[in-house]
């Protein structure tokens, strides 16, 4: 029997402008402190994102996506440091497992 083991997430989204209360879901964390194991993805569609307005900064945008990518996979020295550093309680995501990158 397969043993059971939590796992949390958070949504990755993008806002390009907070007063439309438009977004565009780009990625997902997903996080057990038990299995030692963090993970980012994300797909970032240029021409969704486009829609929203020309004036986006696509490349800005994947260069912050690069930065959860590089923070949830750390170089396999780091890793056990990360891994000491996280509280022992469950990491709560606030109410809503959402983080959001403001354009």
């Amino acid at each position: 029997m397969q043993e059971k083991h939590l796992f949390e997430y958070a949504v990755i989204r993008v806002v390009p402008r907070v007063e439309r209360e438009e977004f565009l879901n780009v990625g997902i964390i997903l996080y057990s402190r038990q299995q030692k194991f963090l993970q980012c993805t994300y797909q970032l569609d240029e021409e969704r994102l486009k829609a929203f307005g020309r004036t986006i900064d696509v490349e800005e945008i994947a260069e912050h996506l690069l930065a959860f990518e590089r923070i949830c996979c750390p170089a396999k020295q780091r890793q056990a440091f990360l891994f000491a550093d996280i509280p022992q309680q469950p990491i709560s995501f606030l109410h809503d497992p959402v983080l959001i990158l403001f354009h």
